[in-house]
């Protein structure tokens, strides 16, 4: 399943900036280490999306790579986009992850935003590594969210 269909299955969740931007980094802010940073699959590993700092010690994620074999399911663009300028821009490079709350709290980001180019909305979203190493990601509507499991990609 690739990320843009998990996406589309947690439907009833807000979430990342529809027009791609990263936020503003402030610089007011603490660093700490960002647990969640590094390259990670999509749970059928048909989309890698990327994760690192941005600028103030909150996690952003842009998708890196999306499978070519996706090419006949129309994946590779952003069709769904409310802004009509960024509608058609490629998705690669897009990012879909940000605006996480500087401080987490019970190991794990939240008051994030995740964007499903699918359906072109942006859902609440919370990230938080697993003790096996996995990132556990949600995309949620209010209090109720709904789940799936990265794992580590080169």
């Amino acid at each position: 399943m690739t990320l843009f269909i998990c996406l589309l299955m947690m439907a009833g969740s807000p979430a990342v900036q529809a027009d791609g931007e990263a936020p503003v980094p402030d610089t007011a802010a603490p660093t700490a280490t960002l647990d969640v940073a590094g390259r990670w699959y999509t749970p059928k590993k048909k989309t890698i999306v990327e994760i690192y700092d941005c600028g103030n010690a909150t996690p952003c994620g842009r998708v890196a790579w999306i499978d070519p074999d996706m090419e006949q399911e129309n994946l590779f663009t952003d069709v769904n986009n409310p802004d009509e300028d960024l509608k058609g821009r490629p998705l690669t490079g897009a990012v879909i992850l940000s605006d996480f709350n500087p401080e987490p709290r019970d190991d794990q980001w939240y008051g994030g935003d995740i964007y499903n180019p699918a359906n072109g909305r942006t859902y609440g979203a919370k990230l938080n590594l697993e003790d096996n190493g996995d990132l556990r990601v949600k995309g949620c509507v209010g209090p109720i969210c709904k789940g799936m499991i990265w794992t580590k990609a080169p």
